[in-house]
């Protein structure tokens, strides 16, 4: 069986790979159960086929590339993200990355829905969440 190598992990200094379950759940890693939100970058190495396979979690998530470019697969679609995109991705939607060319850099942003004000989520993530062409 060929090992993964995922792309290297930081939150706050702290290193880590993402992992993910049997049921293809990805582990996300909050500060505090009180405030769901992880926020990490991560560095692919193109050479060693840096790729996270496919997962999901109950979070949404927002990836922004700040080097390099990637390729996203959501729930059938592909997404090309080069510098300076950003990628908004629905809880429990299969997800996957991987570089193109060369190395990439990302900054992730993972947040439970129940850490937004009510107003906010019902008239700016729920419209976007709702809209099928996103």
């Amino acid at each position: 069986m060929k090992r993964i190598s995922y792309p290297k992990c930081n939150r706050s200094g702290v290193r880590f790979v993402i992992s993910r379950n049997e049921d293809l759940s990805e582990n996300i890693w909050f500060l505090s159960d009180d405030f769901p939100i992880a926020m990490y970058t991560q560095s692919y190495d193109h050479a060693a086929s840096d790729h996270i396979p496919f997962h999901w979690h109950d979070e949404i998530q927002v990836v922004w590339v700040y080097q390099g470019t990637l390729t996203y697969q959501v729930n059938g679609r592909t997404f090309p993200l080069d510098r300076g995109k950003l990628l908004f991705i629905n809880s429990r939607l299969l997800h996957s990355s991987r570089t193109i060319k060369g190395d990439a850099k990302t900054l992730c942003i993972d947040f439970s829905q129940r850490i937004l004000h009510p107003m906010i989520l019902k008239h700016y993530i729920q419209p976007v969440l709702e809209d099928s062409t996103c």
